[in-house]
Formats: C-alpha cells, structure tokens, sequence
C-alpha cells in the first residue's frame, strides 16, 4: 500500500490507489462523493488506520502519539513479571497487566471502570516497586478499607497508618521523617484542610502519591484541590484512581491532568488551550463557558497515549453478570400535577443552564417534593419486589425520604447510611447487609454510598431519586455490579411520568453518551 493522510475541515482524508478501496472502508473511512476521497471524523479511527494500513509519506498526525497510541493495546499484552502465588495469584491477568502499566508509566490515571480491583492493582504494585515513603489520599469513607485492603494483600515489607480527624491531629515519628523502614500513611481529603496536617505531610516526603476517588479533585478552586497540587509537586510517582474520571464534561479532567504534570503536553499545556480544544469554549457574560465538549474522540486517545489505563467490565470480565437498567413510570395525581407545573419550563436543555440562572435550589426543593409525593409507592413497590428476591439495594437524595423509607420497609430490617454516619457505622452497616439473612434493604444516600463500598449481596438496585451527575450514578450501580456478583444487575429508576424526574433523566443519559464516547 501506498497512501498517506492528511487533515483538511476537521475530516482526517486518505490519499491513494483504487485498489486499496476494500482495505480503507474495513478500516472505518466512508466515501466523500463531492471530493471523491476517503474521509473519517474520528480522530480514534484515523490513528488506528495509520496501524492498520501502515500509511506511507507524510502525516498530519504526530508520530509520537501514533507510537503511544500502540501502546494502548499493551494494557491486553502477555504479562512477563512474576506475581505473587504463580497461577493461583489473586490477581487476574487484565489486573497484571495493569500492574504492569503502574511500573512502565511515570504518572498514571487509573480509571478502570468500577468493581475492577484498582486497589488491589495499586497494592501489588506497591509491593513490587521500591518506594520508601507512600501516601495515599481517599474519602473518609474508605480509610478502613484501604487499610484491611492492605493487610489482606500487602507483603508485609511495609507498615500502614491511618490518619483520623479530630482535635489530635497527628504527628509523624521522627523514624518514618527520616526515612527508616518502608510506612505508609492513609488520610481523607477533608483531613488536608488542617495546616498542621499539611505541614506533617509535606515534612513526610513521600516518594509515591495515591489519591483514590480522584474525580474529588476535579474543581481546582477548592481547598481539597490546591492542597493535593502542592503535595504532588515534589513526588516523583503520581497515582490516581477513579472509575469515573468525568462525571460530567471534559472540563473536569483538566484540574486532574494537570496535577498529573500533563500541562507541559499539547493541547494539555494550558486551561485555554484545553477548553477550546476539547471543551467547545466560548466568552459568555458569565467568562469563559466550558460546559461543552468537543474533539471527544481525539481527547479519549490522548488520554489512554499519555496517562490513562482503562479497561472496561465487557472488555476484560466476560465472566461478570450484565447490568440493565429500567425506567419504572408511575402516574401522576393531582397533587403531582401541582408539582410538575413549576417546573414546565426545564426541559433537558433548560436544565444545562439551570445553575446559571440560579435555579438550582428551586429544582432541588421539587425533586424533594416529587420523591415524597411518590414514598408510599414507592415503597409498596419495593414490597413487591421482595417477594421475589432477597435483597435489594435502594439510593436517595434527602435524607427525609432515605428515613420515610426505613420506615414504611421496617419488616425488612433496612439499614441506612448517609453522610453523618462515622466510619464505623457505614462499615457496619455495610458487613450486616452483605453477611446477615435477614438484613434485606439497603438503604444508602448516592454521593455518601456511592463510592467505595461493596454490596454483591443483593443484585436489584432502585432509585428512588436520582443523582445530576451521570458518574454518580453509575458508581451508585457498581456497589452491586463488581467482582464477587454472581447474578445480573438491574438498576430501576422509578419516576414520576412526565415530571421533572423524566427531564433529569433524559439529561443524565445525554451527558453519559458524551462520556462513554470519551471513556470506551
């Protein structure tokens, strides 16, 4: 074959001989009739052509990233390090060959999608490479976790710490500042707020930096943020891990990108650069607008070229269960008529601009209002279920329907955790449902219950209310749809019909095809 690509009117053409017709529309160009030549919109497609063709002469693609792109597939490769237990390894070999990608890469976005063991992955790798000094960062939540995760997987060549709140804020030992022995210090977030704390970490010097549930960091004005940023100045190794590193837009990588050291890449260099590139920014009164997306394809290859691994459930679980998801419509009544005509002005579009106009917490006072109008059946219809399977899996919003529902599933002997709870309760709460008989409801608010948590026990999941943030949601749903399930996942929104319940869900799965084109 001799061809070459070129870029011309944001469509990527190939140049060549009519012979080669068959081999070029198996690679995923299409017929431009007016020009009379191959074209593709798809940044993926064109990369990989280069591959598949091994296109000659010049190209408008760098080289670098068409090497890098090859690199992707290496995420599947044969694995040639030597893993604990030989074939009886804790480990499955798409897990290998992601431990694999943590020792090859120097900074890395771990984003494989939920309930694939990135902890486990993190584990074995801190195992394998020489760090001294490690600091891992999660939500308060999954302090615990990451320290039974530990003691179930590590080596034993380290010791851990857990940090807690409170009054008695920490001080390191003079041993593990002057760098005796392998330590390894775990702390929240909330936690970096404390200048003593961030002092102690600093003095600390870790060598590796792990932050789980990255996507916390995807706001750069907050506190939370900044303090990671200057935490991961000095660190060499740099780890994040989230199952959902855009819960939103694109807008949202960048903070993470960038304390990745990823700024000094094109288009990564700079916030301007990256919002016109991938963002489709604009000057609005309000500054600059970056709610939009744009080049999505080209983002999800330069993502998985620099610093993101990422493997999928259908891709590299074909063992795993399916998840499906259902709407279940319920009628709406006078009371429900009342409610749903504030809100005829949003439709999904509107709903876009909703915190720009200052809707936000009128909306968040409605969805209130709808989800305790439909408690009681929702609750009869969660009874129904019942009926049928053994445990059930439920996520609210407001902590006034979370409580209804304890209450009206009282025979169930519901437990319930929301964000007030300490540590202690949520993990107890969590060991009663998945090990207890006839602990059958579980009761959890999204954003608290959403992250972290293991709940295989059951294979129903039910929205009462529903989240804005397509990522929530589906984390919300591999609490149950993760290693260890053995039956099909059914997740079930129940709605009121054409309510503002409907709208947000048609919004939600509008931002979710965006990032699916960006993610897969």
């Amino acid at each position: 074959m001799n061809m070459k690509i070129t870029f011309e009117d944001n469509k990527y053409y190939i140049t060549s001989n009519y012979g080669d017709r068959q081999a070029i529309k198996a690679a995923g160009f299409k017929w431009e009739s007016t020009t009379k030549r191959w074209f593709t919109n798809n940044f993926y497609i064109a990369v990989t052509a280069v591959e598949k063709l091994k296109l000659l002469g010049p190209t408008d693609i760098p080289q670098k990233l068409i090497d890098l792109r090859v690199k992707i597939n290496k995420s599947y490769a044969p694995f040639t390090l030597e893993f604990r237990g030989g074939e009886d390894s804790p480990l499955f070999d798409y897990q290998k060959a992601g431990v694999e990608e943590l020792l090859d890469r120097k900074n890395v976005l771990l984003a494989d999608e939920q309930g694939l063991g990135k902890t486990l992955q993190v584990i074995e790798y801190l195992n394998i490479a020489n760090h001294k000094k490690r600091l891992i960062i999660c939500p308060a939540s999954l302090k615990l976790n990451w320290e039974r995760e530990f003691h179930k997987w590590g080596t034993g060549l380290f010791s851990t710490r857990v940090i807690s709140g409170g009054k008695d804020n920490f001080m390191i030992e003079d041993s593990i500042l002057t760098g005796e022995g392998h330590d390894t210090i775990i702390v929240n977030y909330d936690l970096l707020k404390s200048k003593l704390i961030m002092d102690q970490l600093k003095a600390f010097k870790p060598d590796v930096l792990v932050c789980d549930e990255a996507h916390y960091l995807k706001n750069a004005k907050t506190v939370r943020t900044k303090n990671v940023a200057k935490l991961a100045r000095d660190v060499a190794k740099k780890i994040f891990l989230t199952g959902t590193p855009m819960l939103n837009r694109p807008i949202e990588l960048y903070s993470l990108l960038k304390i990745l050291s990823l700024d000094t890449l094109k288009p990564f260099e700079n916030y301007r650069n990256y919002a016109y590139r991938f963002c489709a920014a604009y000057n609005s009164r309000w500054g600059l607008d970056t709610s939009g997306s744009a080049n999505i394809e080209e983002l999800g290859v330069r993502l998985r070229a620099t610093c993101m691994v990422r493997r999928l459930k259908k891709d590299v679980m074909k063992q795993l269960p399916e998840k499906t998801i259902q709407l279940i419509p319920f009628e709406m009544d006078k009371k429900a008529e009342l409610i749903i005509a504030k809100t005829e002005f949003m439709s999904a579009e509107n709903l876009k601009k909703a915190p720009a106009q200052g809707n936000m917490g009128e909306l968040a006072t409605i969805r209130r209002e709808l989800a305790m109008l439909k408690l009681d059946e929702s609750a009869n219809y969660i009874k129904d279920m019942l009926e049928s399977v053994d445990k059930i899996v439920i996520f609210a919003y407001h902590h006034d329907v979370m409580n209804g529902l304890k209450d009206k599933l009282a025979a169930f002997n519901p437990v319930i955790l929301t964000g007030k709870h300490t540590l202690a309760n949520k993990q107890k709460a969590v060991d009663d449902f998945q090990n207890k008989k006839g602990v059958r409801v579980f009761i959890g608010q999204i954003q608290a219950a959403g992250t972290g948590l293991t709940l295989t026990a059951a294979s129903d999941v039910v929205f009462v209310e529903s989240s804005w943030v397509p990522g929530e949601i589906n984390q919300a749903i591999d609490r149950c749809h993760r290693i260890g399930q053995k039956h099909n996942v059914t997740a079930k929104f129940l709605v009121v019909e054409k309510s503002l319940d409907e709208t947000m869900l048609k919004s939600i799965f509008d931002k979710e095809k965006i990032i699916n084109q960006i993610m897969q």
